[in-house]
């Protein structure tokens, strides 16, 4: 994976070198050296216990996570909403590695299913699943400089 710097950005629109941004996203979370310099993958799930068992869920599947005080709601492509018993705290300090940030002191979002940021009303972001989520006013910047980790702006 090569990295590529915002000066060259004009170059690389007109030459097409461009890594597609799964593959990006693949090389970023998939796999990394151990000390032996052999490779191991990252976590491509999740399990989360429920009152009815274990669910196991890809990442990339979960859309949102909502504080419910001492619970979170977990919003996913497979389920409409999961429960689980552990706070949002604990879910953001799992999951922000792998793409997931917190907007708002009551959302942690997947950063791949933002599918609009609104800066009307206050700021909010359009969910891949039309769910509108709050930014907060502290998370603004810090949302932008994030996207623009992942997309192009034009």
């Amino acid at each position: 994976m090569s990295i590529h710097k915002p000066n060259t950005l004009k170059m690389m629109l007109k030459t097409g070198e461009f890594e597609p941004l799964s593959d990006l996203i693949s090389s970023a979370q998939g796999s990394h050296r151990s000390e032996r310099g052999k490779s191991r993958n990252f976590p491509r799930k999740i399990a989360i216990n429920s009152a009815s068992g274990m669910l196991m869920i890809e990442l990339e599947q979960i859309i949102f996570l909502q504080s419910d005080g001492p619970y979170t709601t977990i919003y996913s492509e497979i389920s409409d909403k999961i429960v689980s018993s552990k706070n949002l705290k604990e879910f953001d300090d799992l999951l922000s590695p792998f793409g997931f940030f917190r907007i708002h002191r009551s959302y942690l979002v997947n950063l791949l299913h933002i599918s609009k940021y609104i800066k009307s009303d206050g700021g909010y972001v359009i969910m891949s699943n039309g769910e509108r989520v709050d930014v907060s006013s502290k998370k603004k910047e810090d949302l932008i400089e994030k996207l623009s980790a992942l997309v192009l702006f034009i």
